[in-house]
């Protein structure tokens, strides 16, 4: 194996690929590179969320590994100092999730068993999936829905049995129309908050102005503010420390075709 001084060599001189050589320099009590004071980030914007995610990732790799599941070798972050909170994923059976995506890659229709929380009885129906969304608490498939004639979404935990995938379908990705639309929301603090509270919560979401502008795709909205636990439907009035944020432009997003109806993402299911 190559020291380290071999590879600095390499490095600078052409041998590797390197595009920042005034950015780096070389500890040799660390064994590695430290960035310096002109230090610039040519593949990551630099953002402290890319590396958490990645220290994330790497955790969730190194409890495969420990339990046998994955083999792939681990980048030596040394994230002793880390701790991930796991809970238990809704269980989704492997047949139903191959079934999706093939169905989603050759725009086809497929003929499912599902069940919901407002129609106890399994049923069948004939669905074209489109994209798979997981929206931080649960997987659900984005489709077409031949029985209501609309784009639905269906959680994925709750197919039965095994996806017959039938024949193609005109109703793709490109023909959900609520799903190609971006909308903007406009999320506040609180107001019921007192004033230093409210400046807590602007400077815990770098809010300029006092506002945070939040992009998404029509069916994907409501996750992302249930995620981001922002209130749009009068719960921040009673409950103000649990609902920091707030939805300012409710009426605004009803009006291009967003839906906010019961908070909990199990009652809202197709």
């Amino acid at each position: 194996m190559r020291e380290n001084s071999t590879y600095e060599h390499l490095s600078f001189s052409g041998g590797l690929p390197y595009n920042s050589p005034e950015g780096l320099i070389y500890d040799r009590s660390l064994k590695g590179y430290k960035p310096t004071e002109q230090f610039v980030p040519r593949f990551s914007e630099g953002k402290v969320d890319e590396y958490l995610m990645l220290l994330h990732r790497e955790k969730q790799h190194q409890r495969q590994h420990e339990a046998g599941l994955l083999t792939l070798p681990l980048m030596d972050l040394r994230y002793g100092h880390i701790e991930i909170l796991d809970v238990p994923n809704r269980h989704i059976d492997p047949k139903i999730v191959r079934g999706l995506v093939q169905a989603a890659r050759g725009q086809l229709r497929v003929d499912v068993d599902y069940v919901s929380l407002s129609s106890e009885e399994q049923s069948g129906r004939n669905i074209v999936p489109h994209t798979l969304v997981y929206d931080g608490i649960r997987w659900h498939v984005r489709a077409y829905c031949e029985k209501k004639g609309v784009y639905l979404d269906f959680v994925m935990s709750r197919f039965r049995g095994e996806p017959e995938l039938l024949d193609t379908s005109p109703h793709g990705r490109d023909q959900d129309l609520e799903w190609n639309t971006q909308v903007t929301a406009v999320v506040i603090p609180n107001p019921t908050l007192s004033a230093g509270q409210q400046a807590i919560i602007a400077s815990d979401y770098a809010m300029p102005d006092g506002k945070l502008l939040l992009n998404q795709r029509i069916p994907l909205m409501h996750y992302a503010l249930e995620r981001m636990q922002v209130s749009y439907n009068g719960d921040h009035e009673q409950h103000p420390l649990l609902y920091p944020l707030v939805l300012a432009n409710r009426d605004e997003l009803v009006a291009k075709g967003c839906i906010f109806k019961l908070r909990s993402p199990d009652l809202r299911e197709s």
